[in-house]
C-alpha cells in the first residue's frame, strides 16, 4: 500500500499541527516504508525520507503561506500523487484536504476552532465554513483526535458516525522521564527562577490567560512560585496579557517565556511546581499529556476533550472561575501527599498515549480505506 502524505504544514518552528504530522510520520515510517512524504522541510524528519516541496508553503509566510499551501494541496499534491501510483492520501491537518481526490483520502481533524472562536481565526473561519465541509464529505475516512472532536464534527457537519475514527495523540520520548534535580539545575539555576507554576501553549484568548493571570493574582501572596507562560509572544495579544498583569500588580511574577524547544521544554516541565491549563476549548490536549509524562501535578478545565485525556489523574476546575483555579494552586502546592498522588496517577495516564499507538491505528485505518 502507497501512501502520499501532505506535511506542507511543518514549518522551522513547528505549531501543534506541525509537532503532530512530525510525530504521526515519524512513527509510520518505521512500520511502513512505502510513504511519500511531501514537505518544505526535510530536517524535521531526520532519517525519514521525502520529498521537496516549495518553501513558500510554510506557515511562517503568513497570509502568503498560507494562500501557496492551498493552491498546491489542490493541484499539484494530488496530480503528484495518482502519477506516483499511490493508494491513498493521507492529510495529517484538516488545512490541506483535497476538495476534489483523485484518490481515496484520510484525513485528520484535530478541532473546529475557527467555527467556535471565530474572532480569533478571520480568515480561517471562511475554510471551516465553505472548504472543510466538502472536503471531509470526500474523503474516505475521517480521524478525530478525541471523542470531543468527534462531535464537533458531527455537530458542525453533518457527518455520519461510522466515518470518524478516534485516534488519540502521544507525546515525545524525551517527556517520558521521572523529576529529578538534572531538571532543577538545566532550568532553574540557568534562568535563576524561584519555584514556579507553568502553563505552555499558545497565547489565543480561548486559552484564558487573562483568567490564569487573574488567578494567580489572588494566590501570589500566600506562595513564592511564579508563573511561567511558555508561548510565542504574539504580538497580537502578548502585550494585553502583559497589562492585565501589571493591572494585577504581579507583572514582576508573571514571566513570559517565548517559543522553548523539544530539548529544554520537558525540564520546563519536570522542575515546575504545578502545571494549569485553564483553556476554554481543545480539540486535544497536549500539553496536559506532557506534563503528566514528565510527572508534574495537573491543574486543567473541566471542559472539551481535556477530560479524555488527564482521567482521574488532575485536579479539574471551571475555567471561568478564578477564584476556583486560585484555590486550586494553593491546595495542590499546599498538600504534598495530593502532589504525590496525582504525580503517580499522571506517570500511569500518560502511559496510555504514545505516538506509536497513534501510528499502529493510523496504519489500520489507511488500510481499510483502500479495500
Amino acid at each position: 500500500m502507497r501512501v502520499a502524505v501532505n506535511a506542507t504544514i511543518v514549518d522551522e518552528i513547528p505549531s501543534g499541527l506541525g509537532i503532530y504530522t512530525i510525530n504521526i510520520i515519524t512513527e509510520l515510517w518505521k512500520i511502513h516504508k512505502e510513504l511519500d512524504i511531501f514537505t518544505s522541510h526535510p530536517g524535521a524528519f531526520g532519517e525519514v525520507a521525502v520529498i521537496p516541496v516549495t518553501s513558500l508553503v510554510r506557515p511562517s509566510h503568513g497570509v502568503r503561506g498560507h494562500l501557496a499551501r492551498f493552491l498546491w494541496s489542490q493541484s499539484v499534491y494530488p496530480l503528484r500523487a495518482k502519477s506516483m501510483k499511490t493508494d491513498v492520501v493521507f492529510i495529517p491537518t484538516q488545512l490541506e484536504g483535497v476538495i476534489f481526490p483523485y484518490l481515496p483520502q484520510v484525513i485528520t481533524v484535530h478541532d473546529v476552532l475557527p467555527l467556535r472562536y471565530s474572532e480569533e481565526y478571520p480568515r480561517m473561519k471562511y475554510y471551516f465554513q465553505y472548504c472543510l465541509p466538502t472536503v471531509l464529505r470526500r474523503s474516505t475516512t475521517i480521524i478525530a483526535v478525541s471523542e470531543s472532536t468527534k462531535k464537533d464534527i458531527i455537530t458542525f457537519y453533518g457527518i455520519n458516525d461510522d466515518k470518524i475514527k478516534v485516534i488519540y495523540e502521544g507525546f515525545h520520548h524525551t517527556f517520558d522521564s521521572k523529576r529529578s534535580d538534572d531538571s532543577f539545575y538545566l532550568v532553574r539555576e540557568k534562568y535563576h527562577l524561584p519555584p514556579y507554576i507553568l502553563y505552555v501553549g499558545n497565547l489565543l484568548p480561548h486559552k484564558n490567560l487573562n483568567r490564569l493571570i487573574e488567578a494567580y493574582s489572588l494566590v501570589s501572596k500566600a506562595i513564592p512560585h511564579v508563573l511561567i507562560i511558555i508561548g510565542r509572544k504574539d504580538q497580537r495579544f502578548f502585550p494585553a496579557l502583559e497589562m492585565r498583569a501589571a493591572e494585577l500588580k504581579v507583572k514582576e511574577r508573571v514571566l513570559f517565556f517565548d517559543y522553548i524547544d523539544q530539548v529544554e521544554l520537558p525540564h520546563f516541565y519536570r522542575a515546575a511546581e504545578t502545571f494549569v491549563f485553564p483553556s476554554l476549548y481543545e480539540g486535544f490536549g497536549l500539553p496536559p499529556l506532557e506534563a503528566m509524562a514528565s510527572g508534574t501535578p495537573v491543574i486543567c478545565s473541566n471542559i472539551s476533550s481535556l477530560p479524555e485525556v488527564v482521567g482521574d489523574a488532575g485536579i479539574y476546575v471551571n475555567p471561568e472561575d478564578p477564584r476556583m483555579v486560585a484555590d486550586s494552586i494553593k491546595r495542590v502546592l499546599g498538600d504534598e501527599k495530593l502532589r504525590e498522588n496525582l504525580i503517580s496517577k499522571g506517570y500511569e495516564r500518560a502511559k496510555l498515549f504514545s505516538w506509536q499507538k497513534a501510528a499502529r491505528e493510523t496504519l489500520k485505518v489507511l488500510r481499510e480505506s483502500t479495500s
